[in-house]
């Protein structure tokens, strides 16, 4: 219902609620093991992340996503996403140890 409501609000910070609550969506079906489904909310978060245009909190988005295609078995999909965020920390100088955490499970 909260989701509904966020989608449907004419202000934009209420609109930008829909983020975060597809992210715990996400949240509650991966602990349900339910990756498929979490990895369509975390798609979803990412997508919402974009619109707003936090670089940070878009890297968070990806990572996610990054995680659920490791937890389905879609390493190499998820090992691009992995190293893509690696390059970009790189890039700004800044470190993330789920990143390279991520990295080390799925090989490099």
């Amino acid at each position: 219902m909260a989701l509904d409501r966020a989608r449907a609000a004419s202000s934009p910070v209420a609109l930008d609620w829909d983020a975060s609550l597809l992210h715990n969506i996400g949240m509650v079906h991966a602990d349900a093991g339910d990756h498929e489904a979490a990895l369509v909310a975390f798609e979803e978060a990412l997508e919402a992340r974009m619109r707003i245009g936090d670089p940070a909190r878009t890297r968070v988005a990806r990572w996610m996503v990054g995680w659920t295609l490791r937890l389905l078995g879609e390493t190499e999909r998820a090992r691009d996403i992995q190293r893509a965020l690696k390059d970009e920390l790189d890039a700004i100088g800044e470190v993330d140890p789920y990143v390279d955490e991520e990295l080390a499970l799925l090989g490099g």
